[in-house]
């Protein structure tokens, strides 16, 4: 399957095809592991990483970030990010404006559901949010998720979360029900927030059966729009296969089995 950048469209709206210039590199030392530099882009500021910063970064970046968005979580924006010291195509995700700082996110997270008599739990939306996105990690293999993956954007009635790093995730599962999350971050700090979230399972199913139903065409269209430099053609086909065979299919039905006998949890 060969990589048709630059002619193919996103269905997820915000992932941009055609790779953006850096135009500046801020001082600041880079927070997170896999981030190889803050950069600029105009009056933007992206937080990137770089392939050569560990296996299949960029690559599962990528594909999780497209997928996520494309099923419903949302993620920031993202595209490719040429390093004009290196000509390095780096994975650039969005600086998002007016989001909370990183204590408002982890008071939202960590507080207990206190249910006004009158209105209720104002952030009882929370519980499911959170059930889906776990089910997404696990489903994606991801290991590293924690209460810093996370940004808030405060100012509607209900606020909205936005998940990010994918970067930890497999981008080629080893079989349908291999889920290697057992003492990960990403199962460590689920149960942390289960503890104050009862775990929403109908919802963790919801997340789960809109992954099963994406179509290959989207898939294709997340594979051919992935730099080339980012993933090898042999990994791109492989991809293609478990989609388009029973792999995922057998993948959702495993895991939802999981999360339902609490052996996932």
């Amino acid at each position: 399957m060969k990589s048709t950048r630059g002619t193919s469209s996103l269905a997820t709206g915000q992932g941009e095809l055609m790779p953006l210039a850096l135009t500046g590199i801020r001082p600041s030392q880079p927070q997170g592991q896999h981030i190889k530099l803050v950069g600029e882009v105009g009056g933007s500021v992206y937080y990137c990483k770089s392939a050569l910063n560990g296996k299949d970064v960029c690559a599962n970046e990528w594909i999780y970030s497209s997928l996520a968005r494309h099923v419903g979580i949302p993620v920031p924006d993202f595209c490719p990010i040429i390093d004009y010291r290196t000509g390095e195509t780096l994975f650039g995700s969005k600086e998002t404006w007016g989001t909370a700082d990183e204590f408002e996110v982890q008071t939202l997270l960590t507080t207990p559901p206190n249910a006004d008599p009158v209105i209720g739990d104002p952030f009882a939306w929370l519980g499911s949010y959170l059930s889906q996105v776990y089910a997404f990690d696990v489903f994606a293999g991801n290991v590293d998720r924690h209460l810093r993956n996370f940004l808030l954007i405060p100012g509607s009635p209900a606020r909205r979360l936005l998940a990010y790093d994918f970067a930890s995730s497999q981008l080629i599962h080893r079989a349908s029900d291999h889920f290697p999350i057992a003492q990960t971050r990403t199962q460590l700090v689920g149960r942390q927030l289960r503890k104050l979230r009862k775990f929403d399972i109908e919802s963790a199913i919801e997340i789960l059966e809109r992954i099963r139903a994406v179509p290959i065409s989207q898939i294709a269209s997340f594979l051919s729009s992935i730099p080339d430099e980012w993933i090898t053609e042999d990994q791109r086909g492989q991809v293609y296969e478990q989609w388009s065979g029973d792999v995922v299919t057998e993948r959702v039905k495993a895991l939802i089995s999981g999360l339902r006998d609490g052996s996932l949890l």
